[in-house]
């Protein structure tokens, strides 16, 4: 049996969209039956959605940290598409979620990926290696869709400097968390811009720590199977360090960038190394303008009528 057919806790539409739809958002991507549970969190039947699937296939750590940057792509919910995402294609909505017009009452959508996340993570276990080295948090702070997953040890015993306490009152450059938000705070204004930039440096950083795993591991275990816990731990805490170190030095640049690059509406132009262009003269070349989509400018006349009409 592949699911279970209990009932889900929220069963009013407005908690069936706002709750239970971002759990069916996970479950269509690792089953392809989940698609039919649209229809109970839509309120359009009460044949209730499961509480859990078991996935078709073999969940990958690239897969899940996908799924944790859904935004309803794909899907008659997609954040990108209705109005409310604006001219740059902004994937995310400020709250309140429920609002109300000529009487009746609407809601935003309630993605996986949102903006009010503080922490999240990723949980890896292998049982084919040492208890010290199977186990990892894959962790990032901030927005699940614009943050980077470090990868930390469950023998760590000492928390890298960037991700200690902190104050979310206080901007903090020398903090994961703020970095983060840094960059998506600027991505949310023009967002349809600047995600290609971000994940250029996200996945670069991402792609380094996965693909080092392998020889990490191999000399971790050969630790773990030599009994020196103490050069396991030694070795876990200063990796953490330099990796906690460098993506927020790296995120810091990155939203450095997005500043300049972006400044005032424009948009600088790059090479493909994403390095700034200049003239023969030294001068920065003349920028872009990318203005607004269609929607955007068919919005305003049909708002405005002949206002900001040419006579």
């Amino acid at each position: 049996m592949r699911t279970s057919r209990l009932p889900t806790l929220s069963s009013t539409p407005d908690t069936r969209r706002g709750c239970d739809a971002r759990v069916w958002s996970y479950f269509r991507r690792f089953d392809p039956k989940a698609d039919t549970y649209f229809a109970w969190v839509d309120a359009q039947t009460d044949e209730p959605m499961p509480l859990y699937i078991i996935p078709e296939r073999k969940v990958s750590l690239e897969e899940m940290k996908e799924a944790m940057r859904d935004h309803f792509e794909d899907t008659p919910y997609n954040m990108t598409d209705d109005i409310g995402s604006g001219p740059n294609r902004v994937p995310y909505r400020w709250r309140p979620m429920e609002y109300e017009v000529d009487g009746k009452n609407y809601l935003m959508e309630r993605a996986i990926a949102t903006q009010q996340t503080g922490w999240s993570y990723v949980s890896q276990s292998r049982d084919y290696l040492p208890d010290a080295v199977g186990g990892v948090l894959w962790f990032g702070t901030d927005d699940t869709n614009t943050s980077v997953y470090m990868p930390f040890y469950c023998s760590m015993t000492e928390i890298p400097a960037e991700l200690q306490h902190g104050d979310v009152n206080t901007f903090d450059m020398n903090s994961n968390f703020w970095m983060n938000n840094w960059v998506a705070n600027q991505a949310y204004n023009r967002y349809d811009l600047m995600i290609p930039d971000i994940r250029k440096v996200q996945s670069a950083l991402e792609n380094k720590y996965t693909s080092s795993r392998a020889e990490t591991e191999a000399k971790l275990s050969e630790l773990a199977a030599a009994g020196d816990t103490d050069g396991l731990t030694a070795a876990v805490n200063s990796e953490g360090a330099a990796i906690a170190g460098e993506a927020t030095d790296a995120y810091r640049d990155l939203a450095i960038y997005l500043m300049v690059r972006y400044m005032d509406g424009n948009m600088k132009k790059v090479d493909d190394n994403g390095h700034f262009i200049y003239n023969e003269y030294g001068i920065p070349v003349y920028p872009s303008f990318p203005g607004y989509d269609k929607r955007y400018y068919e919005n305003i006349v049909r708002e405005s009528g002949d206002h900001f009409l040419i006579k």
